[in-house]
């Protein structure tokens, strides 16, 4: 068997169980970032109006999933990477259209109240926005594996190269 970890032959990880990762991973985030949001504007008596965490948050999901995905198989084809990255993303965009729909029914948040329905105009306008999102938000995903596999592969030569310097 072959000292080097990033030869070693290793089992394809399913689709569904790097999407429930990837979920994991993304829950843990936005109630971190809820929890760090809710101090801090205790703490500084002001709200914070960012929507960055929007796409931070992903972005960190989709590295930690990658290195959990590269112990478990190694570096992906970059094929599956894009596969994983769009159904992540549409994941993603799942579970936000949850939140505001729940939050926008319950009434907390008036704003995002629709009493009148939607014109044809919203329509298109949700539409062309909800497909900019879907572009922008696999690319972030997308770049969150790159830096979770390389970041994955710099540790590993890291690893190999100290076990190198033991033998000697």
């Amino acid at each position: 068997m072959s000292s080097d970890p990033l030869a070693v032959p290793k089992k394809r990880v399913s689709t569904s169980v790097l999407l429930l990762v990837y979920l994991a991973f993304m829950l843990f985030g936005i109630v971190i970032v809820a929890v760090i949001w809710m101090v801090a504007d205790q703490v500084f008596t002001s709200s914070s109006q960012n929507s960055a965490m929007g796409v931070v948050v992903p972005m960190i999901a989709a590295m930690s999933m990658s290195s959990f995905w590269a112990r478990r198989e190694g570096r992906p084809t970059p094929g599956r990477q894009w596969w994983i990255a769009l159904l992540a993303t549409l994941l993603t965009l799942a579970l936000n259209g949850a939140l505001i729909w729940a939050i926008a029914s319950s009434g907390a948040w008036p704003e995002l109240s629709f009493r009148n329905g939607f014109t044809r105009d919203d329509l298109v306008f949700g539409s062309i926005l909800g497909a900019a999102l879907l572009v922008l938000l696999t690319l972030v995903v997308r770049f969150g594996f790159w830096l979770g596999l390389n970041g994955w592969e710099k540790q590993q030569a890291r690893l190999a190269a100290l076990k190198t310097r033991q033998r000697r």
